[in-house]
C-alpha cells in the first residue's frame, strides 16, 4: 500500500514522465555490485618474465 502512496506522490511532485522515472529505478531489484579486479601496471625496476618489444621505452636513460 506504502508503494502506491510513493507512486502517487512522485507523480504529483516530479509530474507523470519523472515521477514515472523515479518509479521504474525504485522497482528494479537490487543487484550486487562486483569489484573490477585490476592489476598494478609493473615497476620500470621489476624483473618481468614477460618482455614485449616495446617495454623499456619509458625506462630511464640509465636504468640498471
Amino acid at each position: 500500500m506504502y508503494f502506491f502512496e510513493i507512486e502517487i506522490l512522485a507523480k504529483e511532485r516530479l509530474g507523470n514522465d519523472l515521477g514515472a522515472l523515479l518509479m521504474s529505478f525504485l522497482k528494479e531489484d537490487p543487484k550486487p555490485w562486483s569489484w573490477e579486479f585490476r592489476t598494478p601496471q609493473p615497476s620500470p625496476w621489476d624483473a618481468l618474465t614477460h618482455v614485449d618489444a616495446s617495454d623499456g621505452i619509458e625506462l630511464p636513460l640509465f636504468a640498471p
